[in-house]
């Protein structure tokens, strides 16, 4: 899921996987689809474990390789929006590619998040929102 903002009208779009649009939509902000439907879970299953490369940690490698293909069915929605809708700023989660790889292509600054414990959003005070506007 990758946050765009613009600060001048102070607005945020929301841009996650089609699945999860009603879920951000029933939190009260707005929302778009960038592209198909991602279950995290679903992914990981379609994995083959005899895959993992020696010396790698297999949930590792199993977490990345899921976050890829949403990574790769999200970043030509993320994209278009970005053009379309030029945001300020991207806030996007750190296990999220796609909004990073946007932001970094089209000159965007963006904030980094992780969720942690019970899904508190938790931004590294090294690169607060106005430090990123600044840069």
């Amino acid at each position: 899921m990758a946050w765009a903002l613009r600060a001048a009208g102070h607005e945020v779009l929301v841009t996650t996987p089609d699945n999860f649009v009603p879920a951000v939509l029933g939190s009260g902000l707005p929302a778009a689809s960038c592209g198909p439907p991602a279950e995290l879970t679903g992914l990981i299953r379609r994995e083959d474990l005899s895959a993992v490369p020696e010396g790698l940690v297999p949930q590792r490698y199993l977490y990345g390789r899921a976050f890829g293909r949403i990574t790769a069915g999200s970043t030509a929605g993320i994209a278009e929006l970005a053009e379309s809708w030029r945001p300020d700023l991207m806030v996007c989660e750190q296990a999220e590619f796609a909004g990073s790889l946007v932001a970094a292509s089209r000159g965007v600054p963006r904030v980094q998040y992780h969720l942690v414990g019970g899904g508190t959003p938790r931004v590294p005070a090294r690169r607060t929102a106005g430090e990123a506007c600044r840069t």
